[in-house]
């Protein structure tokens, strides 16, 4: 997308930039669409190749298909491998996480309004005489 001969681009959080910055350097690639021009495969298979924690792969693949994605580039084997590989640990459905911890968050709740009703009545900005 162009306007008035600048790109158009959607906007990305700080996380996702930091991560994309970190697959730039780990890739070595000066073209600024470096990321849509490859190959989905050899993205994949270079993303699989660094040398990080397994959890922190789906990460990086997030952060290439959502850049892909604004690009209208194909995420199909990405999106396919992130699907394969999930940890089984992330697996849990967050209504039986609520239902299992009901009682926790229920008291992490009432503490929290708590703190916040202190903190709101406390002026930090008064000048002491």
């Amino acid at each position: 997308m162009e306007k008035n001969g600048e790109i158009m681009t959607k906007p990305i959080c700080k996380f996702y930039m930091n991560i994309y910055k970190r697959m730039l350097r780990w890739f070595g690639s000066s073209n600024p669409y470096w990321l849509c021009s490859m190959d989905e495969s050899h993205l994949l298979k270079c993303i699989l190749r660094m040398n990080m924690k397994q959890n922190m792969y789906i990460i990086f693949i997030n952060v290439s298909c959502r850049i892909r994605q604004n690009n209208n580039c194909s995420t199909k084997v990405l999106e396919e491998y992130k699907i394969e590989n999930q940890p089984e640990e992330k697996l849990i459905k967050r209504r039986a996480y609520y239902d299992e911890n009901k009682e926790r968050i229920k008291i992490y709740n009432q503490e929290y309004n708590k703190l916040k009703k202190i903190l709101l009545g406390i002026n930090l900005f008064k000048k002491n005489n």
